[in-house]
């Protein structure tokens, strides 16, 4: 008994660490931006690369890789994911063209987009039902404390040493990582081969693929568009390769992912409030730097420290959230964090250029709180509807539902900030926000109807959720 509540935590300790060097590394890569621009004599937008080719790759990756974890075992995923990290890395560290420091990323995101499903699918092998909650919770506390020292990590070591090092400390941190993961974990404890099928859907994994790059390069194409058809043919093909893939999944006894689960009222709803909820996932990440820069000319070093606060908050909610996931109904902690997001986001359309920034502080921590609060328990009750042989699938999944929600929110914070302001008159760079007479006047107009559009999606969260019976 004592030997397998140590192993858990254990378990715990290595996916804990897997997912804090995954997440500093991907919230540090936007300090470094403009670095890289000069370093490689980029524009920003060429240099936009090194974060977007990351994404891609996980996110297309992501769901056979959950897959894979089922059939080969959870093991040998999770060293390949750190090998496939540490590797990449190394490559990153000593780049010397961006060709080669983006096919760096490129093999980074490969690992980590074998991370993301195997990583919830060994704690619920680990941990037993009644604790499910607290092991997710944790571990999305410490996901969320890594994206509040990425950057000061980040600026650290800019202070001091050149940008690559940051890749060097990574690959060297990953490396050990494997150590701990080849001598610990133990497949028989962490549910590897529990598969009832042995066989890969190649064709469901390629059409996914297709499927999912070509909508992703679509809402969140990072140039200009010079030719008006690349928007609807990107569409175009984004629905005719979704519409091949669902096909694909009716007829298949072996898919990617079972459609039956769909037909769970449980699965279904609680992966539609991830999806409207995450749409909320950046947009203090998007607009607060911005509005407390220009509008309330707030000192970058100032600005550090509230983004900091917000995601204290953020972990927080998802630490209690978790524990109390395994107490009390989760379906009540969900409306109840959903609820209170909905509060704070319509709070933010009141906000106008001469607030106090110790309201505004004290809004986004308890927005942050309750996106945490929310969400540990969302991801139990998605992965509890499932069967065990399949938690590699449907944790990797649960990351997708929220990622799309999460680029699905870029977009559309981006494209109505950017509409509202042109209607106005204000098609201006970003720069300009504040020194032109009116522009700080359209800004927080196009803030209030911004933040106006997030709670409504957010309401929609909320109704998936007040939708679930018999929990």
């Amino acid at each position: 008994m004592n030997d397998g509540i140590s192993y858990k935590w254990k378990a715990f300790i290595l996916i804990a660490f897997s997912s804090l060097i995954n997440v500093i590394n991907m919230s540090s890569i936007f300090l470094l931006l403009s670095i890289i621009a000069n370093d490689f004599n980029l524009t920003l937008k060429e240099a936009s690369w090194s974060f977007l080719a990351q994404s891609l790759t996980v996110t297309t990756l992501v769901l056979p890789m959950g897959r894979f974890s089922d059939i080969i075992g959870r093991k040998k995923i999770l060293i390949l994911s750190m090998s496939f990290f540490s590797i990449g890395s190394f490559i990153c560290y000593f780049s010397q063209i961006f060709s080669i420091f983006i096919f760096g990323r490129i093999i980074m995101g490969i690992g980590i987009s074998m991370l993301m499903g195997v990583g919830n699918a060994i704690l619920f092998s680990v941990f037993p039902k009644n604790e499910n909650g607290k092991a997710i919770g944790t571990l999305t506390a410490i996901t969320s404390f890594g994206v509040a020292i990425g950057p000061i990590l980040s600026g650290f070591i800019l202070e001091f040493f050149p940008w690559k090092v940051l890749f060097l400390l990574l690959s060297i941190a990953s490396g050990f990582l494997i150590i701990g993961l080849i001598f610990i974990l133990d497949d028989k404890k962490i549910g590897s081969f529990e598969s009832l099928n042995q066989i890969f859907d190649w064709k469901g994994s390629i059409l996914s693929a297709i499927t999912i790059i070509s909508l992703l390069l679509t809402i969140n194409y990072p140039f200009e568009y010079r030719n008006k058809l690349i928007l609807p043919f990107g569409i175009a093909i984004s629905c005719t390769f979704l519409y091949l893939l669902i096909n694909h999944l009716k007829v298949c006894k072996y898919s990617l992912i079972q459609l039956k689960y769909f037909k769970n009222e449980h699965f279904k709803l609680s992966t539609l409030t991830r999806l409207f909820g995450s749409i909320n996932g950046n947009a203090a990440l998007l607009l607060f730097p911005i509005f407390l820069t220009l509008i309330l000319e707030i000192k970058p070093s100032l600005i550090g420290i509230v983004m900091f606060i917000s995601a204290v908050g953020s972990m927080i909610g998802a630490h209690f959230g978790g524990r109390l996931s395994d107490i009390y109904s989760r379906k009540r902690l969900i409306v109840m964090g959903i609820i209170i997001s909905i509060i704070t986001c319509f709070s933010f359309t009141l906000i106008n250029n001469n607030q106090s920034i110790y309201i505004i502080i004290f809004i986004l921590f308890v927005n942050s709180l309750s996106m945490g609060m929310w969400s540990a328990p969302n991801q139990v009750m998605t992965m509890s509807a499932s069967h065990k042989s399949n938690y590699g699938t449907v944790g990797a999944f649960v990351f997708l539902t929220g990622n799309m929600g999460i680029v699905l929110g870029q977009c559309i914070i981006t494209a109505t900030m950017s509409f509202i302001l042109m209607f106005q008159g204000f098609n201006i760079e970003l720069s300009e926000i504040g020194k032109l007479s009116g522009s700080s006047e359209a800004f927080i107009y196009a803030w209030k109807f911004t933040y106006l559009l997030i709670t409504i999606f957010l309401i929609f969260s909320l109704i998936s959720t007040l939708k679930i019976r018999n929990e």
